[in-house]
């Protein structure tokens, strides 16, 4: 039922109490939460600033220790866009067989990239869990259909807990995945790759003519992350800021916070709205902050 059931039903598969399970900051706030209700640890890694939010395994590295299980991944990245890039990820795979740490990719946005192509952890090392669905790629997010790539010791277990939960995904949407999967929606996915590519370069220049806010421009998901940590001593946290925009400016964005601590001092804008909405959206947003 979806990529957030199949990250569900492999964390309850293989998390043990006491487990660590490192995941990113900032990162999707659904990381955390099904970690502790599997009985696990999270900790956090950084995705900073000043490296484009992208991964460094020798951020991960410093916070390994004997109790970790895994490591989440997550590229292009929710909320900055980020992709990671190969070298980074080789040398992420042999960390993780080093240590005998498991790597789940959470692959949803890896069809939306605007330049080069993200690339894979799970060409690098054999035993891996990558997650991925239809959600983003088709534009089936209502679907409900995702799937998991596991060690064949570990998918015997994900079934029955995927059985006894939710017994499979809806028929229709079956149907709908194997349209798409054939390659008879190939046209439309590409033109949606294209107009999002468009809506980004339009927010980023939104941006550039209605405020004085730095952001980091994405190179995949539909998502723009805008540092307003100057804001902060005049408007409140991000959270504040987020439901002041709301307030008085009926303008809908997701606080940094809420993606971890390494999340705070930005907001997360999507462009994935029509042309129209992000201009008007970001402007209201400048008038706000001014």
């Amino acid at each position: 039922m979806g990529a957030e059931e199949a990250l569900f039903v492999t964390l309850m598969v293989l998390v043990n109490p006491g487990d660590e399970i490192l995941i990113p900051d900032p990162g999707f706030p659904a990381y955390a939460s099904i970690v502790r209700m599997a009985g696990g640890e999270p900790r956090t890694y950084s995705l900073c600033a000043e490296n484009n939010f992208s991964l460094r395994c020798e951020d991960v590295k410093k916070n390994l220790s004997k109790k970790t299980k895994a490591i989440i991944i997550n590229s292009p990245n929710n909320p900055t866009g980020s992709i990671y890039s190969s070298e980074e990820l080789k040398m992420l795979a042999r960390l993780c067989e080093e240590h005998q740490v498991l790597p789940i990719s959470d692959e949803v946005y890896s069809e939306i990239y605007f330049e080069e192509r993200p690339d894979s952890i799970a060409r690098y090392l054999q035993d891996f869990v990558v997650i991925n669905s239809l959600s983003k790629t088709f534009c089936m997010t209502g679907w409900r259909l995702g799937w998991c790539l596991a060690p064949k010791e570990m998918i015997k277990d994900i079934l029955s807990i995927h059985q006894l939960s939710v017994m499979c995904a809806p028929a229709i949407s079956q149907h709908a995945a194997i349209f798409a999967l054939k390659g008879l929606a190939e046209k439309e996915r590409l033109e949606n790759k294209e107009e999002l590519k468009r809506r980004r370069d339009i927010i980023v220049r939104c941006l550039d003519r209605y405020t004085d806010l730095k952001y980091f421009k994405p190179s995949g998901t539909f998502y723009i992350y805008v540092d307003i940590s100057k804001k902060m001593s005049k408007y409140g946290n991000s959270l504040e800021i987020a439901l002041g925009l709301l307030a008085k400016e009926k303008v809908v964005t997701i606080p940094g916070k809420a993606f971890g601590e390494g999340g705070e001092g930005y907001l997360r804008l999507t462009f994935a709205a029509p042309q129209e909405q992000i201009e008007e959206g970001v402007r209201r947003i400048g008038r706000f902050l001014s």
